[in-house]
């Protein structure tokens, strides 16, 4: 299999099912739990401020292991162009629908490295 490039960025030869083919920083996402729908889906116009984004989905308020790591192929470096130094979060609910360590799990996963 050949890489595939994204956005002139070369990612890999893994070709991703969600994150609307997102392969660099700067981005908002908006992150919700889907047992809270009613919120995922008034609160995803958020994700519309700035450079548009996906919603990532935290079942049962949980970061699963392919969007912490899509966070992660996507996660700004501090050497990058202004333009994708940040990445923004977008988080859609309380703590009982996304528990406090989830939370703290997105802060670090959007962050500069």
């Amino acid at each position: 299999m050949t890489p595939v490039s994204i956005r002139g960025g070369w990612l890999g030869s893994w070709k991703r099912d969600f994150g609307w083919d997102i392969g660099e920083p700067g981005h908002n996402f908006t992150l919700a739990n889907p047992a809270n729908w009613q919120q995922a889906v008034t609160g995803s116009l958020l994700s519309h401020m700035g450079e548009h984004g996906p919603m990532l989905l935290l079942r049962d308020g949980q970061i699963e292991p392919p969007v912490a790591h899509y966070l992660e192929r996507v996660q700004p470096q501090r050497s990058a162009p202004s333009a994708q130094l940040t990445n923004h979060g977008w988080i859609l609910g309380t703590a009982d629908t996304i528990p406090r360590a989830s939370q703290i799990q997105i802060d670090s996963l959007l962050e500069p490295k």
